[in-house]
């Protein structure tokens, strides 16, 4: 499978839609298994389910880059952010 999505979590969910993971490749059995676990390791995503838990992992993933991508067009203005409230 091609995709131009880099979100991994997104990856994942959309394997796991289109085809039962016996059909899937090895490359993309691998996806899934270093996508899941995190649903597996963080007590936050242990009562959601599997799609569930990775449309918000992809969520979170989305958000912090927008926040990277501001961050970084602040800096390259001359503007740096500061972390520390003053």
């Amino acid at each position: 499978m091609t995709t131009t999505n880099n979100n991994i979590f997104r990856r994942a969910r959309q394997l796991l839609r289109d085809k039962p993971p016996s059909e899937m490749t090895e490359d993309e059995l691998e996806v899934v298994k270093i996508a899941t676990m995190p649903l597996l390791l963080l007590r936050q995503f242990s009562d959601k389910p599997i799609d569930e838990g990775l449309e918000e992992l992809a969520k979170i993933v989305e958000e912090a880059k927008q926040k990277w991508n501001r961050t970084q067009d602040r800096s390259s203005t001359g503007r740096v952010p500061c972390a520390v409230k003053r």
